[in-house]
């Protein structure tokens, strides 16, 4: 639009209360203002009706903006300021821009509080962890992230405790004038157990010993946090790396494992020779001395360690070092 067409365009949208749609009309909106988007503008908040006129001051929207569109993004971050801080109603229900003027029509409705959020059944063994208390939730303002935060902690106790397919949701919902009422419930689904743990690559390990090692044994109720805790494990090992994520396949209620695995470089051998004069036998000139060293790193797959060391830099001195690991001995959490 150019000149006096600019100057006596006025347009007017109807929000419905839909975060969705509110951006689409202000998309449009952004794109009919583009000609001005420089000109100072001056922002007017009015209520939808007299009876509603104290709810501007929640509002938090200053009287001037540099431009259009910095206007229309601090009018959509008011409103989503009020949401999350449990104007849950809160809305921009329609404006007009005219000359350097935006007028706002705007709701904010009650604050949402809880009356109640009861437990559902869930067991305490879930709760005491979620940090749930029926008492937190009485009369309190309703908070988003909070009843989030129980939520995510159920669900991530039940998928380290045999159910990664669990579900949390609120039933009984009872909602009249800003108050609310619920049940926290908690479906844990089918309980899933580990079951097989395969390794594909050319890495030469025992099952038993990779079982034992990442704390995964079949029958065992499957854990989220031990699977993925099992890539730092591996990384750990100087013998082997995994070349790609570790894929778990779920049936009925068996959780099977297979570890892309490939085998590194770990094991070291190396000596030094060297030849000395030996006074103590006129007889023989010269003696061999030198250093041995040899460490195997998984040499029977089973994660086992053997290290010797040979050292003999003097005729009437020589030094020999020996040790061995054996991890996990038949099957058991302890090794020599």
């Amino acid at each position: 639009m150019k000149g006096a067409e600019m100057n006596s365009f006025s347009k007017k949208y109807l929000f419905c209360r839909s975060p969705f749609l509110e951006g689409l009309y202000l998309l449009c909106f952004f794109f009919a203002l583009r000609a001005t988007a420089q000109q100072s503008v001056v922002v007017q908040l009015l209520p939808v009706s007299p009876a509603t006129a104290e709810q501007l001051r929640v509002f938090d929207v200053k009287p001037f903006y540099k431009d259009s569109l910095s206007a229309m993004n601090a009018l959509q971050a008011a409103v989503a300021k009020l949401r999350k801080e449990a104007w849950l109603e809160a809305s921009v229900d329609s404006f007009t821009y005219r000359s350097d003027t935006l007028k706002a029509w705007v709701y904010s409705g009650p604050r949402y509080e809880w009356v109640s959020l009861r437990n559902g059944g869930i067991p305490d063994e879930f709760l005491s962890k979620s940090g749930f208390r029926e008492k937190l939730f009485k009369g309190k303002t309703f908070n988003f992230q909070e009843l989030a935060k129980i939520e995510e902690q159920l669900l991530k106790t039940a998928e380290n405790n045999g159910y990664p397919f669990a579900a949390v949701y609120l039933d009984s919902i009872a909602i009249a004038e800003g108050k609310v009422q619920a049940c926290l419930m908690l479906d844990k689904g089918e309980a899933v157990f580990w079951d097989s743990l395969q390794v594909s690559g050319d890495v030469k390990i025992s099952n038993t010993y990779l079982s034992n090692y990442l704390g995964i044994k079949k029958g065992e109720p499957y854990s989220r946090k031990t699977l993925l805790k099992s890539k730092d494990r591996l990384r750990d090992l100087p013998f082997l790396r995994e070349k790609q994520n570790v894929q778990v396949t779920f049936t009925g209620q068996q959780a099977d494992l297979r570890f892309f695995l490939e085998k590194k470089k770990a094991s070291r051998f190396d000596f030094l020779l060297g030849l000395l004069p030996d006074n103590t036998r006129p007889e023989r000139k010269l003696i061999l001395t030198g250093t041995f060293n040899t460490e195997l790193l998984n040499a029977f797959g089973r994660g086992e360690r053997l290290m010797l060391a040979f050292e003999r830099l003097r005729p009437q001195t020589q030094k020999l070092d020996l040790a061995f690991s054996y991890p996990y001995l038949l099957d058991l959490p302890f090794g020599v």
